[in-house]
């Protein structure tokens, strides 16, 4: 069948040809074209438990008339923001991980976490010139949890870090989040003359490329196969490389290659380099300098002029304007894994710290207090991947970046970093950070009992501002499949009984009822009963509780005695 164009198409006619058995050629005529027909798509609901899952996405091919290489895209879209989740494939299905979906629905298309949001699925065919032809588009809802802005990534594994996925990995990351360019900066070792490694979608097997038989040393660009065959071999005369790994037409290709990047200026010195030490964690470079007075600098590679980066710091450029410098002392983070996005970082508060230079961090564990009282104190999720509490005085003694979150909790339907800490409840000083972007100093806060913050934006300085919040709430609900008239919670433990039997009254909203405790009451715990007010009806005795983020009951966890 003819199609009727989804969207505006280019008005040119792409003439093409394909030779038959018979010698004869069949031109493309576009308003022959059968577009693809995207097959229809569940909701998603993403929760930290299955991000590691995927959903398959279907479709019948289109069909253009000749013999020719079809590639599809989809992207996803809602309120007039749209993102890729793939292109240049081929074949007739996709699959695409719950934490890429999830990501780009929270932190791209700024959908809630935990609010379904309704989203449109757009597939497209082409051939590898002229227009797209589109399929009639699929709508799902799609509820995300809350996460840091993150990048698909493929495993680099070799005799590097013993063959093995684990933490001694290194990645490749799709910046261009379009499923299929994944680049970075690889550090092979001291020992790189017998280097040999493959790359994986996180183990054998899953999605597989090798190189084809021997590969020329050094070359620009390894064709690979996707499942298994040869080590790629190539690259074993520096010990540093970024490579680019198109998963499409599957090959490698190298930008740079070199055995050290340096800072060169500081201090008025353009002759001598300070060498940088690379963190594989974090697949960055850094060293810590002493600024006397301001100063100016730039990076460069093998302490040679051939590569060097300048200009803005946010936006490094290859032989870019010096990098103005002013006087303190800092540790400074280099990071080239994004070619598009080269940038640097300088971090007074991790000058002369332990940085996580291999496998695990390095850096000895933060210390608490060992007396005192505990008390949670609570951040408002901030998409970091970690977020971090420093902390002093008021027996608060933490080693820099601080302590990560001990864990998350919703609370009344927002999401939140938590710590519990033991104080003397006196006064102390907190900051909220990743290891790199921090708040400024929130002081003085009296640590008397639970504390609730929000991190802001970034001020004139940089650091982030926050908001002191009231504390969240605890919300249980129950929803009341028995239609009783009323609804009362009663309970026993640490909370007490409610004001004795039945118990407080419950509230209705929507088509379940509510009952909210302040989290000044977060880790305590408790029994409860649901009834109808008294009136005869209950549920069985459930619990003990512990009280760590919002609860929900119904028919399926609180059965009707």
């Amino acid at each position: 069948m003819k199609i009727t164009k989804y969207l505006a198409m280019m008005a040119a006619v792409v003439g093409m040809t394909a030779a038959c058995q018979q010698e004869e050629f069949v031109t493309f005529n576009p308003e022959n074209v059968v577009a693809p027909v995207l097959h229809a798509v569940e909701d998603i609901v993403v929760t930290v438990d299955n991000k590691s899952e995927s959903v398959e996405f279907t479709w019948d091919a289109a069909d253009f008339g000749v013999q020719a290489q079809v590639y599809y895209s989809l992207n996803m879209a809602k309120g007039g923001k749209s993102v890729s989740l793939f292109s240049g494939v081929s074949g007739s299905s996709m699959k695409v991980s719950y934490d890429n979906i999830n990501n780009k629905a929270f932190n791209d298309l700024e959908i809630a976490s935990g609010e379904a949001g309704e989203v449109t699925f757009t597939l497209g065919a082409k051939l590898n010139v002229g227009e797209t032809y589109y399929a009639e588009p699929v709508t799902a809802r799609v509820t995300p949890t809350a996460a840091e802005k993150v990048y698909e990534k493929m495993w680099v594994v070799g005799s590097y870090n013993g063959w093995a996925h684990d933490s001694s990995n290194q990645f490749l990351y799709n910046y261009a989040e379009d499923g299929v360019t994944y680049t970075g900066v690889i550090d092979f070792g001291e020992d790189h003359a017998s280097n040999e490694f493959k790359i994986t979608g996180g183990g054998w097997g899953n999605d597989e490329h090798s190189a084809t038989g021997t590969n020329a040393a050094e070359a620009a660009t390894v064709t690979l196969v996707a499942g298994g065959g040869d080590n790629i071999s190539s690259y074993k005369e520096f010990r540093y490389y970024h490579l680019s790994f198109d998963k499409s037409a599957p090959s490698l290709s190298k930008k740079y290659s070199f055995n050290q990047v340096g800072i060169i200026g500081l201090n008025g010195d353009w002759e001598n380099d300070i060498v940088m030490t690379f963190s594989p964690v974090k697949q960055r470079f850094y060293a810590d300098i002493d600024v006397p007075a301001a100063t100016e600098m730039k990076f460069r590679m093998d302490a040679d002029w051939a590569v060097n980066f300048g200009g803005d710091i946010k936006a490094l450029t290859p032989g870019g304007d010096n990098i103005a410098v002013e006087a303190g002392q800092y540790r400074v983070y280099f990071e080239m894994n994004n070619l598009d996005a080269v940038t640097c970082k300088f971090d007074a508060k991790m000058y002369g710290q332990e940085e996580s230079v291999g496998g695990g961090s390095t850096e000895p564990e933060p210390e608490q207090p060992s007396t005192g009282s505990a008390v949670t104190i609570f951040c408002a999720a901030t998409g970091w991947e970690t977020t971090n509490l420093y902390g002093w005085n008021a027996g608060l003694s933490f080693s820099w970046p601080g302590l990560p979150a001990e864990g998350t909790a919703t609370l009344g339907g927002s999401d939140y970093s938590y710590w519990t800490v033991n104080t003397d409840g006196t006064d102390a000083g907190l900051i909220f950070n990743n290891g790199s972007v921090q708040t400024v100093d929130i002081t003085p806060v009296t640590l008397d009992g639970n504390k609730c913050f929000k991190v802001g934006e970034a001020g004139a300085d940089g650091k982030l501002t926050y908001e002191a919040l009231e504390l969240p709430v605890i919300r249980i609900t129950y929803k009341n499949e028995a239609g009783w008239d009323q609804v009362s919670m009663y309970g026993w433990g640490d909370l007490g009984d409610f004001g004795g039997w039945p118990g407080d009254a419950m509230t209705k909203v929507g088509d379940v009822w509510v009952y909210e405790i302040s989290a000044e009451h977060f880790g305590k715990s408790t029994n409860l009963i649901f009834n109808n007010g008294g009136q005869g009806a209950q549920t069985v005795d459930l619990g003990p509780f512990t009280l760590t983020g919002d609860m929900s009951f119904d028919n399926s966890n609180a059965a009707i005695k």
